[in-house]
């Protein structure tokens, strides 16, 4: 109703938004997300399995990392 309004959208926000949207198209990119988000839970829902995956990366000496939840836009960690 304002006719002078400047609307303005962070360019990373517009481009998360976008390519979220375009990979809605692609039934690859579906899948692969779907997979994740059962990844996540698999391991989210279990200390013991995450103990697991803990001692796994010990014996491979691999650095440790947690599967965190997988979304379509997300901030940087410290």
């Amino acid at each position: 109703m304002v006719p002078h309004i400047l609307v303005n959208h962070c360019v990373a926000h517009r481009l998360a938004l976008a390519s979220s949207q375009a990979a809605e198209k692609v039934s690859y990119l579906f899948k692969w997300k779907s997979s994740l988000e059962q990844l996540f839970r698999f391991y989210h829902a279990s200390g013991v399995r995450t103990a697991y995956l803990l001692e796994i990366q010990t014996i491979l000496e691999e650095p440790k990392v947690k599967v965190i939840e997988a979304k379509d836009v997300r901030t940087t960690r410290p």
